[in-house]
């Protein structure tokens, strides 16, 4: 503080202080930021980077074509009770929501 202001704080000071806190918080933002969990990717957005439209469920050879698992994968998973399958009428056509696959690939390690 300035003696020549009775004692009162001045313009300097305001701003030393203002500084201080924001430079503070700042570090305080960005340690934060690099601590936060980064978001997961979803079967969703998976999709859509293979060149899929948005939809809520895909065909089993899709699932495994854009994962990278394979159909054959995806089949035997079903038949162990790792993963449900959406079969309209009997066994062709089944198909997998996003949310399941999400699931499943959380599940298994697969999905970041």
């Amino acid at each position: 503080m300035d003696s020549n202001n009775k004692g009162r704080p001045t313009v300097d000071w305001f701003a030393d202080q203002m500084l201080r806190a924001v430079e503070k918080s700042a570090k305080e933002f960005i340690e934060g930021v690099t601590k936060a969990e980064q978001p997961q990717q979803s079967t969703l957005s998976i999709a859509m980077a293979a060149g899929l439209p948005a939809r809520i469920t895909y065909t089993v050879a899709e699932c495994g074509k854009f994962t990278g698992l394979g159909q054959d994968r995806l089949r035997r998973d079903r038949e162990k009770g790792l993963i449900d399958f959406i079969e309209p009428d009997g066994e062709r056509g089944a198909r997998i929501s996003v949310f399941e696959l999400d699931r499943y690939l959380k599940d298994i390690g697969a999905l970041l």
